[in-house]
């Protein structure tokens, strides 16, 4: 529920699935390519893969009328993406990973997009095969020890997502705040992700870059990590479609990640909202779950945003709960002040725990300053003492 329908063969959040003829697409300066084959295979995440996609000549890899082979067994797409050469299985074709996320084919940025994740997973490939520690070490490469965290995830170019949504947001673009609340998550990672494995939520990811970048990074601290967005202007979908970008270039081998839809007005209304107002089951699934860490960036750009974010953290968080919300200050000045007077208003209460650095001012009380800079801080979000 709450996924997009396929438009290649596979359930869509559970394993297995069923096959189906992959669509036929014209590439940019060739004709048209064959139809995929059929048969699905199993899926260790989503559904798995159908046939291929066809490109005609001149296609992704300068390809012929290469038709998507068999799915295999192996990681499928997860939801509406179907698994092929290096997204899950499939023998035969010209076919790539994130065919299959609604871009069919026009122009040439879909030539573009596929080439990356393809060359991307032929480069993992090839340097596994010249050191075969390389896989194992990807698997492994942070331990909760002092290794620095890296940076591998990817995600796609402005023609992929104005291709995939209906209705453009800030989601499209990986913004500062993102980045800066990595860095605080790995200068803090003792105290944050120490002991039991921890369960994390991401409220408005986006691209999911900081969700994936987390779950790579901290694999071996994390029991979950579940990135969201809402299903709206198919924000979700071009998640997604990040995520198994990633998936199909082994960035997130072994990385315990799910993706799924949260919408904030399932709880605008004071927790009664009912369907159709949103996706009742992963909304008891959110609510469900014991989060240790619930995160996001740079979420407040209007005024629905500034009612419903306090509203979906107050849902969500439980008394052992830390929220950590790193949001450039300034960068929307009067919503600022708006979002964080909300908070007191559902029994919410914030303190700074970091800020970038900025012209010597920084100790100074947040919109208190007559000329203000735009820089990021990260806010730690509780409950009010009772």
């Amino acid at each position: 529920a709450g996924m997009p329908t396929p438009l290649v063969g596979g359930d869509e959040e559970l394993g297995g699935g069923g096959g189906g003829a992959g669509d036929v697409v014209d590439s940019s300066g060739g004709g048209s390519g064959d139809d995929g084959d059929g048969d699905g295979g199993d899926g260790a995440e989503g559904g798995g893969g159908g046939g291929g996609v066809g490109f005609g000549e001149g296609g992704v890899r300068g390809g012929g009328n290469g038709g998507g082979g068999d799915g295999g067994s192996g990681e499928g797409g997860s939801g509406d993406v179907g698994g092929c050469d290096n997204g899950g299985g499939g023998s035969g074709g010209d076919c790539i990973g994130s065919v299959g996320d609604g871009i069919d084919g026009s122009a040439g940025a879909l030539a573009t997009v596929g080439e990356c994740v393809a060359v991307a997973a032929q480069s993992t490939s090839a340097h596994a095969a010249a050191d075969p520690s390389a896989r194992a070490d990807a698997g492994t490469r942070t331990t909760g020890s002092s290794a620095p965290w890296h940076s591998d995830i990817s995600v796609d170019g402005a023609d992929a997502y104005t291709l995939l949504v209906s209705e453009q947001t800030t989601g499209g673009h990986v913004w500062d705040a993102a980045r800066c609340l990595l860095r605080f998550l790995e200068a803090e990672q003792a105290a944050l992700l120490g002991g039991a494995p921890k369960a994390v939520l991401e409220l408005g990811s986006g691209t999911g870059w900081l969700g994936m970048a987390l779950a790579s990074n901290a694999r071996a601290q994390l029991r979950r990590v579940h990135v969201t967005e809402m299903e709206h202007g198919n924000a979700l979908r071009w998640l997604y479609h990040n995520v198994h970008r990633n998936r199909a270039a082994g960035c997130l081998h072994g990385a315990p990640l799910t993706a799924g839809p949260c919408d904030w007005g399932w709880w605008a209304a004071g927790g009664s909202c009912e369907d159709p107002c949103g996706d009742s089951g992963a909304r008891a699934e959110l609510e469900s779950e014991e989060w240790d860490l619930i995160v996001g960036s740079d979420l407040v750009y209007n005024e629905a945003g500034i009612r419903m974010l306090p509203r979906a953290f107050a849902a969500l968080m439980r008394p052992r709960t830390i929220v950590l919300y790193a949001h450039t200050l300034n960068r929307f000045e009067h919503y600022d002040g708006l979002f964080f007077e909300e908070l007191p208003r559902v029994g919410l209460m914030y303190e700074r725990v970091w800020c970038e650095e900025g012209t010597g001012e920084e100790e100074a009380e947040p919109f208190s300053q007559l000329f203000p800079e735009m820089r990021v801080c990260v806010f730690r979000i509780m409950r009010h003492a009772s």
